[in-house]
């Protein structure tokens, strides 16, 4: 995660935007087996203008059973696109929330 505005001012988690999809898709990466730190490499290989200040953490099953899937492109190492979301904004939403609630936060200093 790049903006300060897709995390909670408290540190308490992603808000629900950081979630929603851009052009139909959320872009994420599988970091199972990772350690912080290398998650944080990872992002800063990849995402660098601005550079990432946190990463948020969700469990594959959570997305599937929010009847979403998974578009593993591996392009690059590692991404995946969340796909399937529904059609209308507020379905996004709803979807987008569930993540977010079931999921945790990393926050680099």
């Amino acid at each position: 995660m790049c903006q300060a505005s897709q995390l909670y001012a408290d540190g308490s988690g992603a808000k629900t935007s950081a979630y929603l999809p851009r052009n139909g898709t959320t872009s994420v990466y599988r970091i199972a087996g990772l350690e912080s730190n290398e998650v944080r490499a990872l992002g800063a290989a990849h995402l660098r203008n601005p550079t990432p200040i946190a990463h948020a953490v969700s469990l594959a099953g959570t997305v599937l059973d929010a009847g979403l899937d998974f578009d593993v492109n591996n392009t690059p190492e590692r991404h995946v696109d969340i796909v399937g979301w529904p059609p209308r904004k507020e379905e996004q939403k709803l979807v987008a929330l569930k993540l977010a609630s079931a999921g945790g936060l990393v926050r680099y200093a």
